[in-house]
């Protein structure tokens, strides 16, 4: 894990903003929010970015949030399939088995060309791309007040979007 934050930032307590930039970092502070949260996820991607969302340790952490509670949440809003439909994605394998806790949605045409992506952990911590192709972002471990923002917009797409016929298992 990287140097860019340490083992004692904790969710929902420890406040202060990280500027990140590269992949790496990015990847290491998902992980470390998704480890942390203990109520919901919500994550708004472009394209469910293998190299951050489709790595063993994220998906590890995933798997143990919605297997620690009946009541625990993982919800995506996903603007192009595409890449992870043709490609293959082990979240979206993950969504499939556990489809009472994590669901995928693609929202509708107006929000998919949205400009940032963002991952909220519970109703305290983000991590933000201001632009989704660019892999430098922001992060705070207890921002109340960032998180209700980003959780409304993400509330108010979600409502509007559908779930992808694409990323449905096929019964034959």
């Amino acid at each position: 894990m990287s140097d860019i934050f340490s083992a004692e930032r904790i969710l929902a307590s420890t406040a202060g903003v990280l500027e990140l930039a590269g992949t790496q970092p990015i990847r290491d502070v998902s992980v470390h929010l998704a480890q942390q949260a203990r109520r919901e996820l919500r994550i708004l991607t472009r394209d469910l970015e293998s190299r951050i969302y489709d790595q063993p340790a994220f998906l590890d952490a995933l798997k143990q949030l919605v297997l620690s509670s009946s009541q625990s949440r993982i919800r995506i809003l996903l603007q192009d399939d595409q890449p992870a439909v043709k490609y293959g994605h082990r979240l979206i394998e993950l969504a499939r088995r556990l489809t009472s806790n994590i669901a995928i949605r693609v929202p509708t045409a107006e929000y998919r060309d949205y400009a940032a992506n963002f991952l909220v952990a519970d109703d305290s911590g983000y991590i933000l791309r201001e632009i989704a192709t660019i892999y430098e972002a922001t992060a705070d471990y207890h921002a109340p007040l960032k998180a209700e923002r980003l959780i409304a917009f993400f509330d108010s797409v979600w409502e509007h979007s559908l779930p992808d016929p694409e990323l449905r298992r096929l019964h034959l």
